[in-house]
């Protein structure tokens, strides 16, 4: 059975760190990127498949990157995993095209 690989876009490394761990414990392919930028500068090399995706990240925002991959990019599925409690991130990111949102870091570890 063919996984779709998993893209991981946190700056927190320990949330980054969590998330890659558990993920690949399930046996899934996952790249991370500490920031979008280094996501879409690697766009044009990486597979269709699932973004986990941080809102609140220094220089481009997670809302931004959701900008940035538009038609020519291969299709994404966007997980936001966020701190943020603001409700018009998660509508602008719903917007965008995005899935409900999971609990960050201090939820993993538990």
């Amino acid at each position: 059975m063919f996984a779709f690989p998993i893209y991981v876009i946190e700056d927190d490394e320990l949330a980054r760190r969590l998330l890659e761990e558990r993920l690949m414990e399930l046996g899934r392919d996952v790249q991370t990127f500490e920031h979008a930028t280094a996501f879409i500068r690697n766009l044009g090399n990486l597979y269709p498949g699932v973004i986990i995706l941080d809102l609140n990240m220094p220089g481009m925002s997670g809302l931004n990157l959701l900008d940035q991959v538009g038609e020519d990019a291969p299709p994404f599925v966007v997980i936001i995993h966020s701190a943020s409690r603001d409700v018009n991130d998660a509508i602008g990111a719903f917007r965008r095209g995005a899935c409900p949102s999971s609990e960050h870091s201090a939820q993993l570890a538990a």
